[in-house]
């Protein structure tokens, strides 16, 4: 039984919570670089809530930010396509966590108590270096099968999945603002104390929210 068989099956309502989650374990879906499975569960910040700050708007006034930045942190499109421009290079993902679970869902995501999950940490990466941090948490139903396919069999961002799919989305932006947070900007290659852009939104299809995604970027980069 593949993911796409456990979805139908217990949307149809012929499967049980715990026969989902004995399905999915039995899948062994999941991808955790040898090493990073500690580090990767204390990286994680979309928790149940989603942040409280709101959006610094001081940060798109004045000359603390490059134009580039202002772009990255209000944009409505995927910034691998602007990374990609701006640095002239093939970017690509390196993913540090994905697993797929079935566990109560965040309020966030509106579709009721429990739900099949999909959790990514990556990075966006290119022969340059590491450019930025993301995490996301999309709900599976609502993805379409080939997306859920090669989601788990490429590293293609998911940007480019949507973008191939021509499908009708946009992104609610909650949040941005400046962060220090060590272990992420080791893992872009910047010194302990560096000063991080984030931003977290929302991706909306039609009526459904698809899911949550931070993304995190050095405020040295892209000036």
């Amino acid at each position: 039984m593949d993911l796409n068989e456990i979805i139908v099956l217990y949307s149809a309502g012929e499967l049980s919570g715990y026969e989902v989650k004995e399905r999915i374990n039995a899948l062994g879906i999941a991808q955790t670089e040898s090493g990073r499975a500690a580090e990767s569960a204390s990286l994680w910040t979309l928790q149940d809530e989603l942040p409280a700050t709101q959006p610094d708007r001081s940060l798109l006034h004045g000359e603390a930010l490059s134009l580039f930045q202002k772009i990255l942190l209000t944009t409505d499109g995927t910034v691998t396509d602007l990374i990609s421009l701006y640095k002239g290079e093939a970017i690509k993902v390196d993913i540090i966590d994905q697993e797929i679970v079935f566990a109560d869902a965040p309020t966030y995501l509106q579709c009721g108590k429990e739900a099949l999950l999909l959790k990514r940490i990556v990075l966006l990466k290119g022969p340059s270096g590491s450019h930025v941090y993301a995490e996301s948490i999309f709900v599976i139903e609502r993805l379409s099968e080939r997306i859920r396919e090669r989601l788990l069999e490429t590293n293609l961002p998911i940007g480019l999945l949507w973008k191939e799919e021509r499908l009708e989305s946009h992104r609610e932006i909650l949040t941005y603002y400046i962060e220090r947070e060590e272990k992420v900007s080791a893992l872009l290659g910047q010194p302990a104390g560096s000063d991080l852009l984030s931003r977290t939104y929302l991706i909306h299809n039609r009526q459904s929210v698809l899911g949550a995604i931070t993304e995190k970027f050095p405020l040295t980069s892209f000036r």
